[in-house]
């Protein structure tokens, strides 16, 4: 009892104060005080920037203590700038920006402030970069340009950051990507000019062309990929083009035919196997960050659930479907950020062959139909589909737009919010010495789009169940045709035993009633016999349709039979 008085005497003594909290702060000239976490308002002549105050442009520090309220700015004289430090000011010896109050640099200039002792100058200068090098994004001092590829004699210019050596004269398709061509992207109507394609399409377009660069001709691939493999778009038609012409270093994102109708795949699956699909994993910049022998039920899944649910999904014969509802908001700020952001897939399934006794593994790509593609919409006779071979989950660097100063803020998002994985077995009437075995499983994928105005206006309205509905399938199949034939046939054949066994029984019922002409009562006694005798039929047939089923599926050592949906 004593130590309980004391801790209520020690606590009671101490002033604790509940506080407000309110971030982020969205009142204009505020900003949030992380010491107090409230919201303050930045002195005169000072603006907002994180979480400190800092003088607005055209005016230099004049006093700075580090404190909320000690922050006092000057104004520089006309025809005067601030310096990169805001300490200084002095006139430009070009032209001056005024809205942003800084000497006018051309995009291959840097700002020359201090001499090269250090010495801060009278008149700040704008000097050109050297041939072969670019302004760093500080615009303080010129970087070298990348040097790869590594050519005797080479002589090349760059100008865009981290960009690589170009010949004096571009020939082939890089020279066509000139003034911004194939730099935009479609996100669901929105044209977004990319900064991932400005930086990239020209380089790797160049690269994969002239030299054959295996990391740039799959970068060329990921790019052809974000614009869901549109053949119109440079990116893809380059990788088509580079493809047909050669087989080397240049990614297979498109089949030419059906694959999913070929017999290569010589696993022979039973009730206990289990289906085996290795993925391929890239980045953004082409290189191979894993190669999994076999992927799990929660892969390309963005639904919770336990290990074990997802796990059971990959049993053969196991028909699996879960979805769930994913707010927009969730997906922009947390979803794609745990590694699967701009990460590509190349999926496969394996098996084994046998040539002169000695056996080897291969990998048959899997075809992946994508639903965006205008060219596989509406197309039920499955005649002239594009099948692909790569996607990937989510896309948030394609969205980044060139003039956006912050490339954690795209304009918008794509994301996977469809992958039905489809398997069909082969027919065994057909190919009875091919029981167990499959065609190459199908996958069918389906993108959504969320931009950044949606989810702003959902924000706005407090829409809390504005989102998508994400949707992860397997499904099993099989060529029916042949047994609803036979259904077809028995059900007719027997359809007009039963016919005229009505015939029968009708005339014989109007000879013991003494009925000498057909009359409507003869007429409604066949009707009747009819009815109940083509009953019989019906019941039947589907009665020893099903037999067959339930015997077979139940008693089969290598699955070639799988129960029909419907």
């Amino acid at each position: 009892l004593s130590y309980f008085s004391i801790y209520i005497v020690i606590v009671s003594s101490f002033d604790w104060p509940s506080i407000g909290f309110a971030y982020p702060c969205k009142k204009e000239g505020f900003v949030f005080d992380t010491n107090n976490l409230i919201c303050r308002k930045c002195e005169k002549n000072t603006e907002p920037k994180g979480f400190q105050c800092q003088c607005m442009a055209g005016f230099v520090i004049k006093k700075d203590t580090g404190s909320y309220d000690k922050l006092d700015c000057e104004q520089c004289k006309n025809g005067t700038v601030p310096s990169m430090d805001k300490l200084h000011c002095r006139p430009c010896q070009g032209l001056i920006d005024f809205d942003n109050q800084r000497c006018f640099c051309g995009f291959d200039e840097i700002l020359v402030e201090r001499d090269i002792s250090g010495a801060l100058l009278d008149v700040f200068n704008c000097v050109r970069c050297a041939v072969g090098t670019y302004p760093s994004s500080d615009r303080r001092n010129c970087v070298p340009c990348n040097s790869f590829p590594i050519l005797p004699n080479q002589n090349c210019s760059c100008n865009v950051p981290n960009s690589i050596c170009y010949d004096d004269k571009l020939t082939g398709y890089a020279q066509t990507l000139e003034n911004g061509k194939g730099e935009i992207v479609d996100y669901g109507g929105k044209q977004v000019r990319s900064r991932l394609f400005k930086r990239k399409l020209k380089e790797t377009v160049y690269l994969c062309e002239e030299f054959n660069t295996a990391n740039a001709c799959q970068t060329l691939g990921n790019l052809c990929t974000l614009v869901l493999h549109n053949r119109n778009h440079p990116a893809c038609k380059v990788i088509y083009d580079l493809k047909r012409s050669r087989k080397h270093d240049v990614p297979q994102l498109y089949f030419i035919d059906r694959p999913d109708k070929k017999k290569d795949i010589t696993n022979v699956y039973r009730p206990q196997s289990r289906i085996q699909i290795s993925v391929a994993e890239f980045d953004i910049e082409g290189r191979l960050i894993s190669f999994r022998k076999s992927i799990s039920g929660s892969d390309f899944n963005f639904c919770n659930g336990s290990f074990n649910e997802f796990d059971a999904a990959l049993n053969f014969g196991t028909k699996f479907e879960v979805k769930c509802s994913l707010n927009y908001e969730l997906l922009w700020d947390k979803l794609g950020k745990d590694g699967r952001e701009n990460r590509f897939y190349d999926l496969y399934i394996s098996y084994n062959t046998s040539i002169m006794d000695t056996e080897s593994t291969k990998l048959f790509g899997l075809p992946i139909l994508l639903k965006n593609l205008e060219q596989n919409q509406n197309k039920r006779d499955g005649h002239n589909l594009q099948f692909i071979t790569r996607f990937f989950m989510m896309d948030r660097i394609g969205g980044v737009a060139s003039e956006s100063e912050d490339e954690s803020i795209p304009e918008a998002i794509r994301f996977l919010k469809k992958f039905h994985l489809k398997i069909q077995l082969l027919d065994t009437r057909e190919y009875p010495q091919l029981s167990g075995t499959i065609y190459p499983p199908l996958i069918e994928i389906e993108y959504g789009v969320i931009t950044r105005e949606e989810l702003e206006e959902a924000r706005k309205n407090n829409l809390e169940g504005s989102g998508f509905t994400f949707e992860f399938k397997i499904d099993y199949s099989m060529d029916i045709r042949e047994s609803i034939k036979d259904i077809e046939i028995s059900i007719g054949v027997l359809s007009a035993i039963a016919v005229f066994w009505s015939v029968v029984q009708t005339w014989t019922w109007s000879r013991r009633s003494g009925k000498m002409t057909i009359d409507p009562f003869t007429l409604i006694e066949f009707l009747a016999n009819a009815c109940g005798n083509l009953a019989h039929v019906f019941f039947i047939v589907i009665y020893f349709a099903s037999l067959y089923y339930m015997i077979f599926f139940k008693q089969q050592n290598y699955i070639y039979v799988i129960l029909p949906d419907e």
